[in-house]
């Protein structure tokens, strides 16, 4: 990789980690604005693979470390979390029309 090529990539991934922070300070709220930011990342992610800048694999990976430092824990974390919690929620429901 020439040193031109590896600067663009640092500025692409240093690019990248700002917008998954701004993307993250959304929190989990679901608005127009957000929803809209987040079109704009995954076109600026394509783009990224499309030159030949980044691979998918390694986009994933940067995603997976800011995740986890805007909130503790990466995806498959909060997946498997919101999963037993849904779990949960569906028991405890189901346990509460026993009980009536």
């Amino acid at each position: 990789m020439s040193l031109n090529n590896q600067r663009q990539k640092e500025k692409y991934i240093g690019a990248v980690r700002w917008m998954l922070k701004k993307l993250y300070g959304f929190g989990g709220q679901k608005s127009i604005k957000s929803e809209q930011f987040r079109d704009e990342i995954g076109g600026f992610f394509k783009a990224g693979i499309l030159l030949e800048i980044v691979t998918n694999e390694e986009l994933e990976q940067l995603v997976d470390e800011e995740h986890l430092l805007a909130f503790g824990k990466t995806i498959k974390q909060r997946r498997i979390e919101e999963k037993l919690a849904s779990k949960t929620q569906r028991e405890t429901g189901i346990f509460m029309i026993h009980l009536q």
